[in-house]
């Protein structure tokens, strides 16, 4: 095998596929089979509306639900679906929850190393290098918070910079970040973007799940669009626009929908 032909392969075969994804909560179907793949240094965007069935879908990759059916592949190795966040986290799956999941008692190193502090030869937590990890993970996203910070006394915009942090340091293989921009201010808009391509760099496959558009353009070079738990098309983003990512969204062209919504009758 050529040197072009091994690179052409190395790219074609996915760091991450999920395939034939289905679950169901109470009965109800809100993945209908869904297929979605990550290659290493990409950032694949994940875009619908609310309900769409994103966020089942990478709960699903964090190990968070169990898929009634389908199969992950991940760097070259098969599940029928991870049985624990833990165990994702094991594989090399990392993730930027839209909803925090800090403890507000515990100072931010403490939480950015929950359950993974690092300790001395006596079972101790070594403080000192919990502080300094935590300091060096910092200075990547969020230089003005302190390591030694309590959480709750922190502001929402900081403490989604911690769970980035915290996501971090997984040194994870792919990397979920979910409306990670909600809450953070341009400047740390930017920071974040910033580590993204560092991640992207390093051969880390991104998903990015936004309804930002402006965003996924800027950032990504793939999407997936899913609409009532169902996959819609994944396209190159060079080759799309944001009114062909809507009309995937929402079933119909943005003049209709616009009409549609001024129309009284």
């Amino acid at each position: 095998m050529t040197s072009n032909s091994a690179a052409h392969r190395a790219e074609s075969v996915p760091l991450l596929a999920m395939r034939g994804m289905r679950k169901a909560f109470a009965g109800i179907e809100v993945l209908k089979g869904v297929d979605f793949t990550v290659r290493a240094g990409e950032v694949h965007a994940l875009c619908g509306e609310n309900g769409a069935g994103k966020s089942v879908l990478m709960n699903i990759l964090a190990g968070v639900h169990r898929p009634d059916s389908g199969e992950i592949d991940l760097d070259g190795r098969s599940c029928a679906g991870f049985a624990s966040a833990h165990a994702a986290q094991q594989a090399g799956i990392g993730i930027v929850f839209q909803e925090r999941s800090l403890f507000g008692p515990l100072t931010v190193a403490e939480n950015i190393f929950a359950g993974r502090q690092p300790v001395t030869r006596w079972g101790i937590v070594d403080r000192r290098q919990l502080h300094a990890a935590a300091t060096a993970l910092l200075a990547r996203v969020a230089p003005d918070v302190s390591a030694g910070a309590m959480v709750a006394d922190l502001s929402p915009a900081q403490q989604q910079m911690v769970e980035i942090a915290k996501a971090l340091s997984l040194a994870a293989k792919v990397m979920i970040f979910d409306e990670p921009t909600a809450a953070l201010t341009g400047a740390e808009t930017t920071r974040l973007f910033a580590v993204i391509r560092q991640l992207q760099a390093r051969g880390v496959g991104i998903v990015y799940v936004s309804h930002r558009l402006e965003e996924v353009f800027g950032l990504a070079g793939r999407v997936t669009v899913l609409k009532d738990g169902a996959w819609q098309g994944t396209m190159s983003l060079a080759e799309t626009s944001a009114d062909d990512l809507i009309r995937l969204m929402i079933g119909r062209d943005v003049e209709k929908s616009q009409a549609d919504a001024g129309d009284p009758t």
